[in-house]
């Protein structure tokens, strides 16, 4: 289709509009993000070293490395449509920004779901566990075709070469993102193992469904479950030819279900950390209702 032609003009709009609203979306959990770390989750008191560690945590970091990168596709996303620059160099910053929302995912869920699935499938587990280490090998590979890509594309000799180059990548990319659907497959099957067993035991004793591990298995299923559509739907992208209307619209659902996953993950982060303060707020007033009931036994035995 001619980019002059009123039906391509009117796809860039809707793909800008669509993708706007992703944009904004992600950019808002950031603001959520910052004032949560910086203000709700602050100390009444600590040191500056303290501080800066509790920012600095492993959880803020990865979380908010996975808002960045997801920031930084939409805007190479809605620059391609908007301007049309080198779809090469554009697919290498993808790619680049992909694996990076990849690995900060596999980190931060593992990181959250370690303890879980090392309970349940203790085997399993350290199978994760070094899949985990080499995560940053599976996710960047892809990098390295679209660089070799984008290269080709600026010297007119070896753009034949393109081609192949874009093979390996594809190959790669889907590499990656089956590693990640194994992952997710696995946390899905520990959760799902965890919350049979949790909610039998919480039944016997009868204790509410509350609780640190409860609030990460649950937030854990719907990101394990909105990741694996996720995948599922980048299949769907095979069928399309790159760059195509169609193959856009798709790959705008793929960033839209990756806005979803983030805004889940944070708001496990919130979920925990009031639970974390409900908990707190009922030892403190468990132990001062005991020392209320020591004072008072104690001035009826003067």
């Amino acid at each position: 289709m001619e980019p002059s032609s009123p039906d391509y003009v009117s796809q860039r709009i809707i793909l800008l509009s669509v993708l706007s609203v992703g944009f904004v979306c992600v950019i808002a959990v950031i603001v959520a993000l910052t004032r949560q770390v910086l203000w709700v989750e602050r100390p009444s008191s600590s040191t500056a070293q303290e501080e800066r560690r509790r920012i600095l945590s492993p959880f803020n970091t990865q979380l908010m490395t996975m808002c960045v990168s997801l920031v930084g596709t939409y805007a190479c996303f809605m620059s391609q449509i908007a301007f049309s620059h080198n779809p090469w160099v554009m697919t290498a910053l993808v790619d680049f920004l992909t694996g990076t929302f990849e690995i900060s995912y596999v980190w931060y869920s593992w990181t959250r779901a370690s303890t879980i699935i090392g309970r349940v499938h203790p085997r399993s587990a350290k199978a994760i566990d070094s899949f985990v280490l080499f995560a940053p090998l599976f996710m960047y590979a892809q990098v390295v075709p679209a660089v070799f890509d984008a290269l080709c594309s600026l010297f007119e000799d070896w753009a034949p070469m393109i081609q192949t180059g874009t093979l390996v990548e594809q190959a790669l990319s889907s590499f990656a993102a089956v590693c990640v659907f194994v992952f997710d497959v696995a946390l899905l099957s520990g959760f799902s193992k965890h919350i049979r067993q949790m909610y039998r035991d919480m039944e016997e004793v009868g204790v509410p469904k509350t609780g640190h591990f409860t609030i990460i298995v649950h937030h854990g299923v719907v990101s394990s479950v909105l990741w694996i559509a996720l995948i599922v739907i980048y299949g769907a992208t095979m069928f399309f030819r790159q760059h195509s209307f169609e193959y856009d619209l798709v790959t705008v659902l793929i960033y839209f279900l990756s806005t979803a996953n983030v805004f889940v993950l944070f708001r496990m982060k919130v979920s925990v950390y009031q639970n974390s303060v409900r908990e707190s707020a009922s030892r403190m007033s468990a132990a001062y209702a005991g020392h209320s009931k020591k004072e008072a036994f104690n001035s009826a035995d003067n």
